[in-house]
């Protein structure tokens, strides 16, 4: 229930207010969380603002750090001379301490710091110090106060202010920054004991001996210097490193080294020997040599803080550009958007409208690839189907009018053809039966036809057989025929052959008797033998000659029979192929009259169904007159409804 009521509700929400609420949600999302980021680097930006204020503080505390330890300095040695030495520079001393506390109070009355933070670091104890520190120097004045209780406070004095120097660091998130401020703290603390050290020393030497507890102390500020100025090295960069190294590779740092091996040595004649003054001086010096490193230091930290605050509002702006890149981005594409689907849906509502009245000539343009220019295309190819319908459709009422009319006008010449027909039926009827008989007499026709071909046929048959049997005959003559010839051959060869064997005699003949007259009288009998053997071979030579004569001429004849034959034979084959064409024809028309007997037998039988079948038509032509009536009346109303069809789909326009 609860869905059905969601998806009613949305369903009731147009599609301008959906997209705007689609628009709304991501972007309050993006803004929340654009704004969450861009305030997270404002507040980086004020809290590296706030470091870099708080480094300025650190700057302003060493320095005055830095005074108070020559005025501490200066004033042990004015107590351990009791007055005699060191009252004027004190004096000046005591003036760039009190420009110190001025410009750190100016610090903290400018309110560019937190004062509560710095409340909670010791701000009241430090200022209830430095009220103090007039008390003591008007008791150093008089003289009423010792070496050690001065150096103390002194000390004292400027442990608080090192020590909230050291919380101050401890404020910074920034591990560079960090790992800077807590180098730095080492070195003044390594600084700090320098300044002790030159207090405790400078009074020594002016006594020429170490009060009570002193040579413990000055044992124990040798230790704490090398210790922080271990802990400054390891934590400080290799620049600063560097400049330190190259910064104490001076003469004067030598001789507070030997100095100060003098006052290890404890012996008062060597103390003596040292004026409080030259130690105060030495010391000064070298003290200065790490003032100069310190400001180095101070240096460095002031450009890594300045370094974050401007990283830190490049930063801020980057990230607000950033922002608010992303902001106009999906603002500007989601109103794109918004303006695209709005447009185009109301577009398409428009051609609907049009389409809902009829008007099938619309086309929606589609300019993508998206949903909506695929329900474009979609809406176009269903505007085309329906004018194509409308049009078949409009054709086809167009057809159906034209043919109600034709039908009707059919249903009335039916109507009047069904009439003529019933009374040509009966008449058909009366031709059919007369049909029928003439049908019956042609039949015994074709029977008798039928006996006469099945007789012709037979002698046609006996014919074929009887020239087959001449053809036979003939043609064992004509292989006679051609024997004899072929044996005429033979003799007219074998008549050559006893011409030339004549020839060959004559000619020993007339050899012979050539032989016979060369031989006298000796060859007379051999010469008669010769004549009569000439006279043989002449005879026999001109019987040969006739006897060829003859066989050529049998020989000619021969040819001329056989050509004769040859004559005969074709012409007893036509004969016989001529008396076979006849029995086949006469066979086929023997048939033919069979398949004819039978089918006027069929058709007789037909055309007895026919008239039959045509009384049964003469009913169905009276009824059908009776139905042509009917439909006729059916064509009225269907010529009707087909011209209010025609008036609906005429309300429709499409592209012809």
């Amino acid at each position: 229930m609860r869905k059905l009521f969601l998806n009613k509700f949305v369903s009731n929400i147009t599609i301008k207010l959906k997209l705007l609420l689609l628009l709304a949600i991501p972007m309050i999302g993006v803004l929340l969380f654009s704004g969450s980021i861009v305030w997270e680097r404002y507040g980086t930006y004020k809290e590296i603002i706030y470091l870099n204020k708080l480094v300025d503080f650190v700057v302003h505390s060493s320095a005055l750090v830095h005074e108070l330890q020559k005025e501490r300095g200066l004033s042990a040695g004015f107590l351990g001379s009791q007055g005699q030495s060191f009252r004027e520079n004190l004096q000046e001393q005591r003036k760039l301490t009190d420009d110190k506390i001025k410009s750190l109070k100016e610090l903290f009355s400018g309110q560019s710091i937190n004062n509560e933070k710095i409340d909670s670091l010791g701000r009241t104890y430090l200022w209830s110090t430095l009220q103090e520190l007039y008390r003591i120097r008007k008791e150093v004045d008089a003289l009423t106060i010792k070496v050690k209780p001065q150096i103390t406070f002194y000390t004292s004095l400027n442990s608080i202010i090192i020590n909230i120097i050291a919380q101050v660091s401890k404020l910074s998130n920034h591990s560079e920054l960090t790992s800077s401020l807590f180098s730095y703290i080492s070195f003044i603390q390594s600084k700090e004991n320098s300044g002790i050290e030159r207090a405790v020393l400078n009074n020594t030497f002016a006594q020429g001996q170490f009060e009570e507890d002193m040579y413990v102390m000055f044992i124990s500020l040798i230790a704490r210097q090398e210790a922080f100025q271990s802990s400054f090295m390891n934590a400080t960069s290799e620049d600063i490193k560097q400049k330190y190294k190259d910064t104490m590779k001076k003469d004067i740092v030598e001789e507070v080294e030997r100095m100060r091996l003098i006052a290890l040595s404890g012996k008062k004649e060597e103390l003596l020997g040292v004026r409080a003054s030259d130690w105060y001086k030495t010391m000064t010096e070298k003290i200065n040599l790490l003032y100069k490193v310190e400001n180095e230091i101070v240096k460095e930290i002031l450009g890594k803080a300045k370094k974050l605050k401007e990283l830190s509002y490049y930063e801020l702006i980057f990230s607000i550009i950033i922002v608010s890149l992303i902001l106009f981005l999906i603002l500007f594409v989601s109103l794109v958007i918004h303006r695209n689907i709005s447009l185009r849906i109301e577009n398409m509502l428009v051609k609907m409208d049009r389409i809902v009245m009829g008007d099938l000539t619309v086309q929606v343009e589609s300019i993508g690839k998206d949903e909506i220019s695929m329900l474009e295309v979609k809406l176009n190819d269903l505007v085309k189907s329906l004018s194509s319908i409308i049009g078949e459709l409009k054709y086809a009422t167009e057809k159906l009018h034209n043919s109600s009319n034709d039908l009707r006008k059919s249903s009335d010449i039916l109507s009047n053809e069904m009439d003529t027909a019933s009374n040509e039926s009966l008449s058909i009827t009366s031709s059919a039966e007369d049909m029928n008989f003439s049908l019956e007499s042609v039949s015994a026709s074709v029977e008798e036809m039928s006996i006469t071909i099945h007789e012709i046929a037979k002698r046609a048959s006996e014919g074929s057989n009887s020239s087959r049997i001449a053809n036979d005959r003939v043609l064992s003559m004509h292989k006679s025929i051609n024997e004899l010839g072929e044996h005429a051959r033979n003799i007219s060869s074998v008549i050559d052959s006893i011409v030339a064997i004549a020839a060959q005699t004559n000619l020993l003949a007339l050899n012979a008797s050539i032989e016979a007259a060369s031989a006298g009288e000796a060859g007379k009998g051999f010469g008669v033998v010769a004549g009569e053997v000439k006279e043989l071979s002449f005879r026999a030579s001109n019987s040969s000659r006739s006897i060829k004569e003859n066989i050529g001429i049998v020989q000619q004849e021969v040819v001329n029979n056989i050509q004769s034959v040859e004559l005969v034979v074709d012409a007893i084959q036509s004969s016989n192929k001529i008396s076979l064409s006849i029995a086949s024809a006469v066979e086929e028309q023997s048939i033919a009259m069979k398949e004819i007997a039978e089918m006027i037998a069929k058709v007789s039988s037909s055309s007895r169904k026919v008239a039959k079948n045509i009384a049964e038509i003469a009913t169905l032509v009276k009824n059908g007159a009776e139905n042509a009536d009917k439909t006729n009346q059916q064509t009225l109303v269907l010529d009707e409804l087909s011209s209010n069809l025609q008036n609906i789909v005429n309300k429709f326009q499409i592209n012809r």
